[in-house]
């Protein structure tokens, strides 16, 4: 993303979990930013250091969250 002087260009590498609770129609993702490659030396998440690209003139940011989807009906459906 593009921001106005002071900000920096961010990134986030993001490792995701996606599970669905079929009886209320939700549909769950949990997500957790991997913040530094030199860091990872042993396989993280299904990654190593080789595959998670060095930071080029952007800050890598940390990020925790997730969000929640269900179906309210056929046509609308509910996001937190």
């Amino acid at each position: 993303m593009k921001v106005s002087w002071p900000l920096s260009t961010r990134e986030a590498i993001v490792h995701y979990y996606l599970f669905e609770y079929f009886q209320d129609d939700l549909i769950v993702v949990l997500t957790n930013s991997v913040s530094k490659s030199k860091n990872a030396t042993e396989t993280l998440y299904g990654f190593n250091n080789e595959v998670i690209p060095e930071e080029k003139d952007v800050v890598r940011i940390d990020l925790v969250g997730g969000f929640v989807l269900q179906n309210v009906t056929s046509e609308s459906s509910y996001f937190r």
